[in-house]
């Protein structure tokens, strides 16, 4: 088997509620989740597991904090960042993914997802993502 080629949203899971659930095959499990407009809003830098509060977030935290062996590598496709791993602490901020913004960002995420699929021999690639993300 040679090594999975990107392909951003190949194959479109689930739709419901304006969001799209991707998998790519490949050893381990990555998870890429679209940050969340609901965030704690508490001043100065938390990191993006904290700082995004929405459903997704709430659940992921707490399977995170479960004693459940393999837990999946988690980056965030953020509209203000780009792909950001969950420890890296940002500032509260206000901005709303458009079609504009996720054209400007796609060269950068494409070069950031292939990083870390090139570091990590994963068997999954789970991207969580609104419908604005997947659009051409």
């Amino acid at each position: 088997m040679g090594t999975p080629s990107y392909n951003p949203c190949p194959i479109k899971i689930k739709h419901g509620e304006g969001f799209n659930v991707c998998f790519l095959a490949s050893f381990r499990s990555v998870s890429i989740l679209s940050c969340s407009r609901c965030k704690i809003q508490e001043l100065g830098l938390v990191t993006t597991i904290e700082r995004y509060d929405g459903p997704v977030f709430q659940l992921v935290r707490r399977f995170l904090k479960s004693d459940k062996p393999e837990k999946p590598d988690i980056h965030i496709l953020s509209v203000g960042f780009g792909i950001i791993s969950t420890t890296k602490p940002i500032l509260n901020y206000d901005c709303k993914m458009t079609k504009e913004c996720a054209q400007d960002l796609q060269p950068t995420c494409d070069d950031t997802l292939r990083k870390i699929v090139a570091a990590e021999a994963y068997r999954d690639i789970c991207v969580c993502e609104g419908q604005i993300y997947c659009s051409k």
